[in-house]
């Protein structure tokens, strides 16, 4: 028995959930067995591989978790696919009464007239951004909701885009249709990040990383400027290539994710009992990293730094003494 921690009343663990604990070596994950931060469920999972440390763990950072978040490429590719499908987010949350101030003649003559359009493609927004969290929430996917987000902007940008100039209002209802998708894609990133990162000093550093994706406000500043008025044509055309960039890159994402996965079911179905529990609890199963690896690499590197070296080294090879979190081969990514 536990104190829950938003209402701090005891609640009862059945004994699965406390052996399942347990089993995984490290008291942290006794509250993450009680379903604080589940792990989304994917084909192919096993039960033990949801597991995933507390949140509320008071270790702090060690040297595996800031070089795990700052040398793992997925995360430096979601903060790039995030940046470009975060431009839409940043451009029509400031610069959407300056495009609709060019829809028609009577926009331009009653600046009160423009800012009351701007209310229904944020309904709009409000509205899918519930519709397709709740949907995420509901089926444990992050990948397909971001997908199918990111096509619906595409479109509404490509409508922007063809549409004649004197249709005003098809191009208005293409926004709305755009701004359905604009704000899904973000939260449901941070939540993917979230889900897929068991330890909470990684965890941290993920999602500070993750934070910089706001530097596309700077890109869309740049591109939704008054001189390209009244069609926009250049910033949406740009726009949408970075949309098709983003979506391309959340497929692959996707892709490299179940193969990842299907891969590690194979390196463990290999392991007698006692390997996977040790891959497990401990992350010290009989896999050996690649020396190609990145920690590696950085180990053979300090060699030729002196006595800065030695130190640079000592922490390294601490950092890679075990595989923790998302890097054992008993977790499984959730899509």
């Amino acid at each position: 028995m536990r104190l829950d921690l938003n209402t701090a009343e005891p609640v009862q663990h059945s004994k699965h959930d406390v052996e399942t604990a347990h089993t995984a070596g490290d008291e942290d994950d006794v509250q993450e067995a009680a379903g604080l931060l589940a792990q989304s469920p994917t084909e192919g999972s096993t039960t033990h591989s949801s597991l995933q440390s507390s949140p509320t763990s008071s270790r702090g950072l060690t040297p595996h978790d800031i070089l795990a978040a700052f040398t793992s490429p997925k995360i430096w590719l979601l903060l790039f696919l995030n940046t470009l499908s975060a431009i839409p987010v940043t451009a029509f949350s400031v610069f959407l009464p300056l495009i609709l101030s060019h829809l028609s003649q009577r926009s331009q003559d009653t600046p009160a007239l423009t800012n009351l359009l701007t209310a229904p493609p944020f309904l709009c927004g409000a509205l899918s951004l519930y519709a397709f969290t709740a949907w995420s929430d509901k089926t444990h996917q992050r990948t397909k909701p971001i997908l199918l987000a990111l096509a619906l902007i595409i479109a509404g940008l490509a409508l922007v885009v063809l549409l004649p100039t004197h249709w005003p209002i098809p191009r208005y209802i293409s926004l709305c249709l755009l701004l359905s998708g604009t704000f899904v894609p973000s939260p449901l990133i941070v939540a993917w990040l979230a889900n897929n990162t068991p330890s909470p000093g990684k965890r941290a550093l993920v999602l500070g990383i993750n934070g910089w994706g706001n530097f596309a406000g700077v890109l869309s500043a740049l591109l939704f400027k008054s001189t390209y008025g009244p069609t926009y044509a250049v910033p949406f055309a740009v726009t949408v290539a970075a949309v098709g960039v983003a979506a391309a890159g959340f497929a692959g994402v996707w892709r490299q994710l179940r193969a990842e996965n299907a891969w590690r079911e194979g390196v463990v179905r290999g392991w007698d009992d006692d390997d996977v529990a040790a891959e497990r609890a401990y992350g010290k199963g009989p896999y050996k990293v690649p020396e190609s690896s990145v920690l590696n690499v950085l180990v053979r590197g300090t060699y030729a730094l002196g006595e800065v070296g030695l130190r640079v080294r000592r922490w390294v090879e601490e950092a890679r003494e075990a595989r923790e979190g998302d890097e054992r081969l008993t977790f499984r990514y959730g899509a």
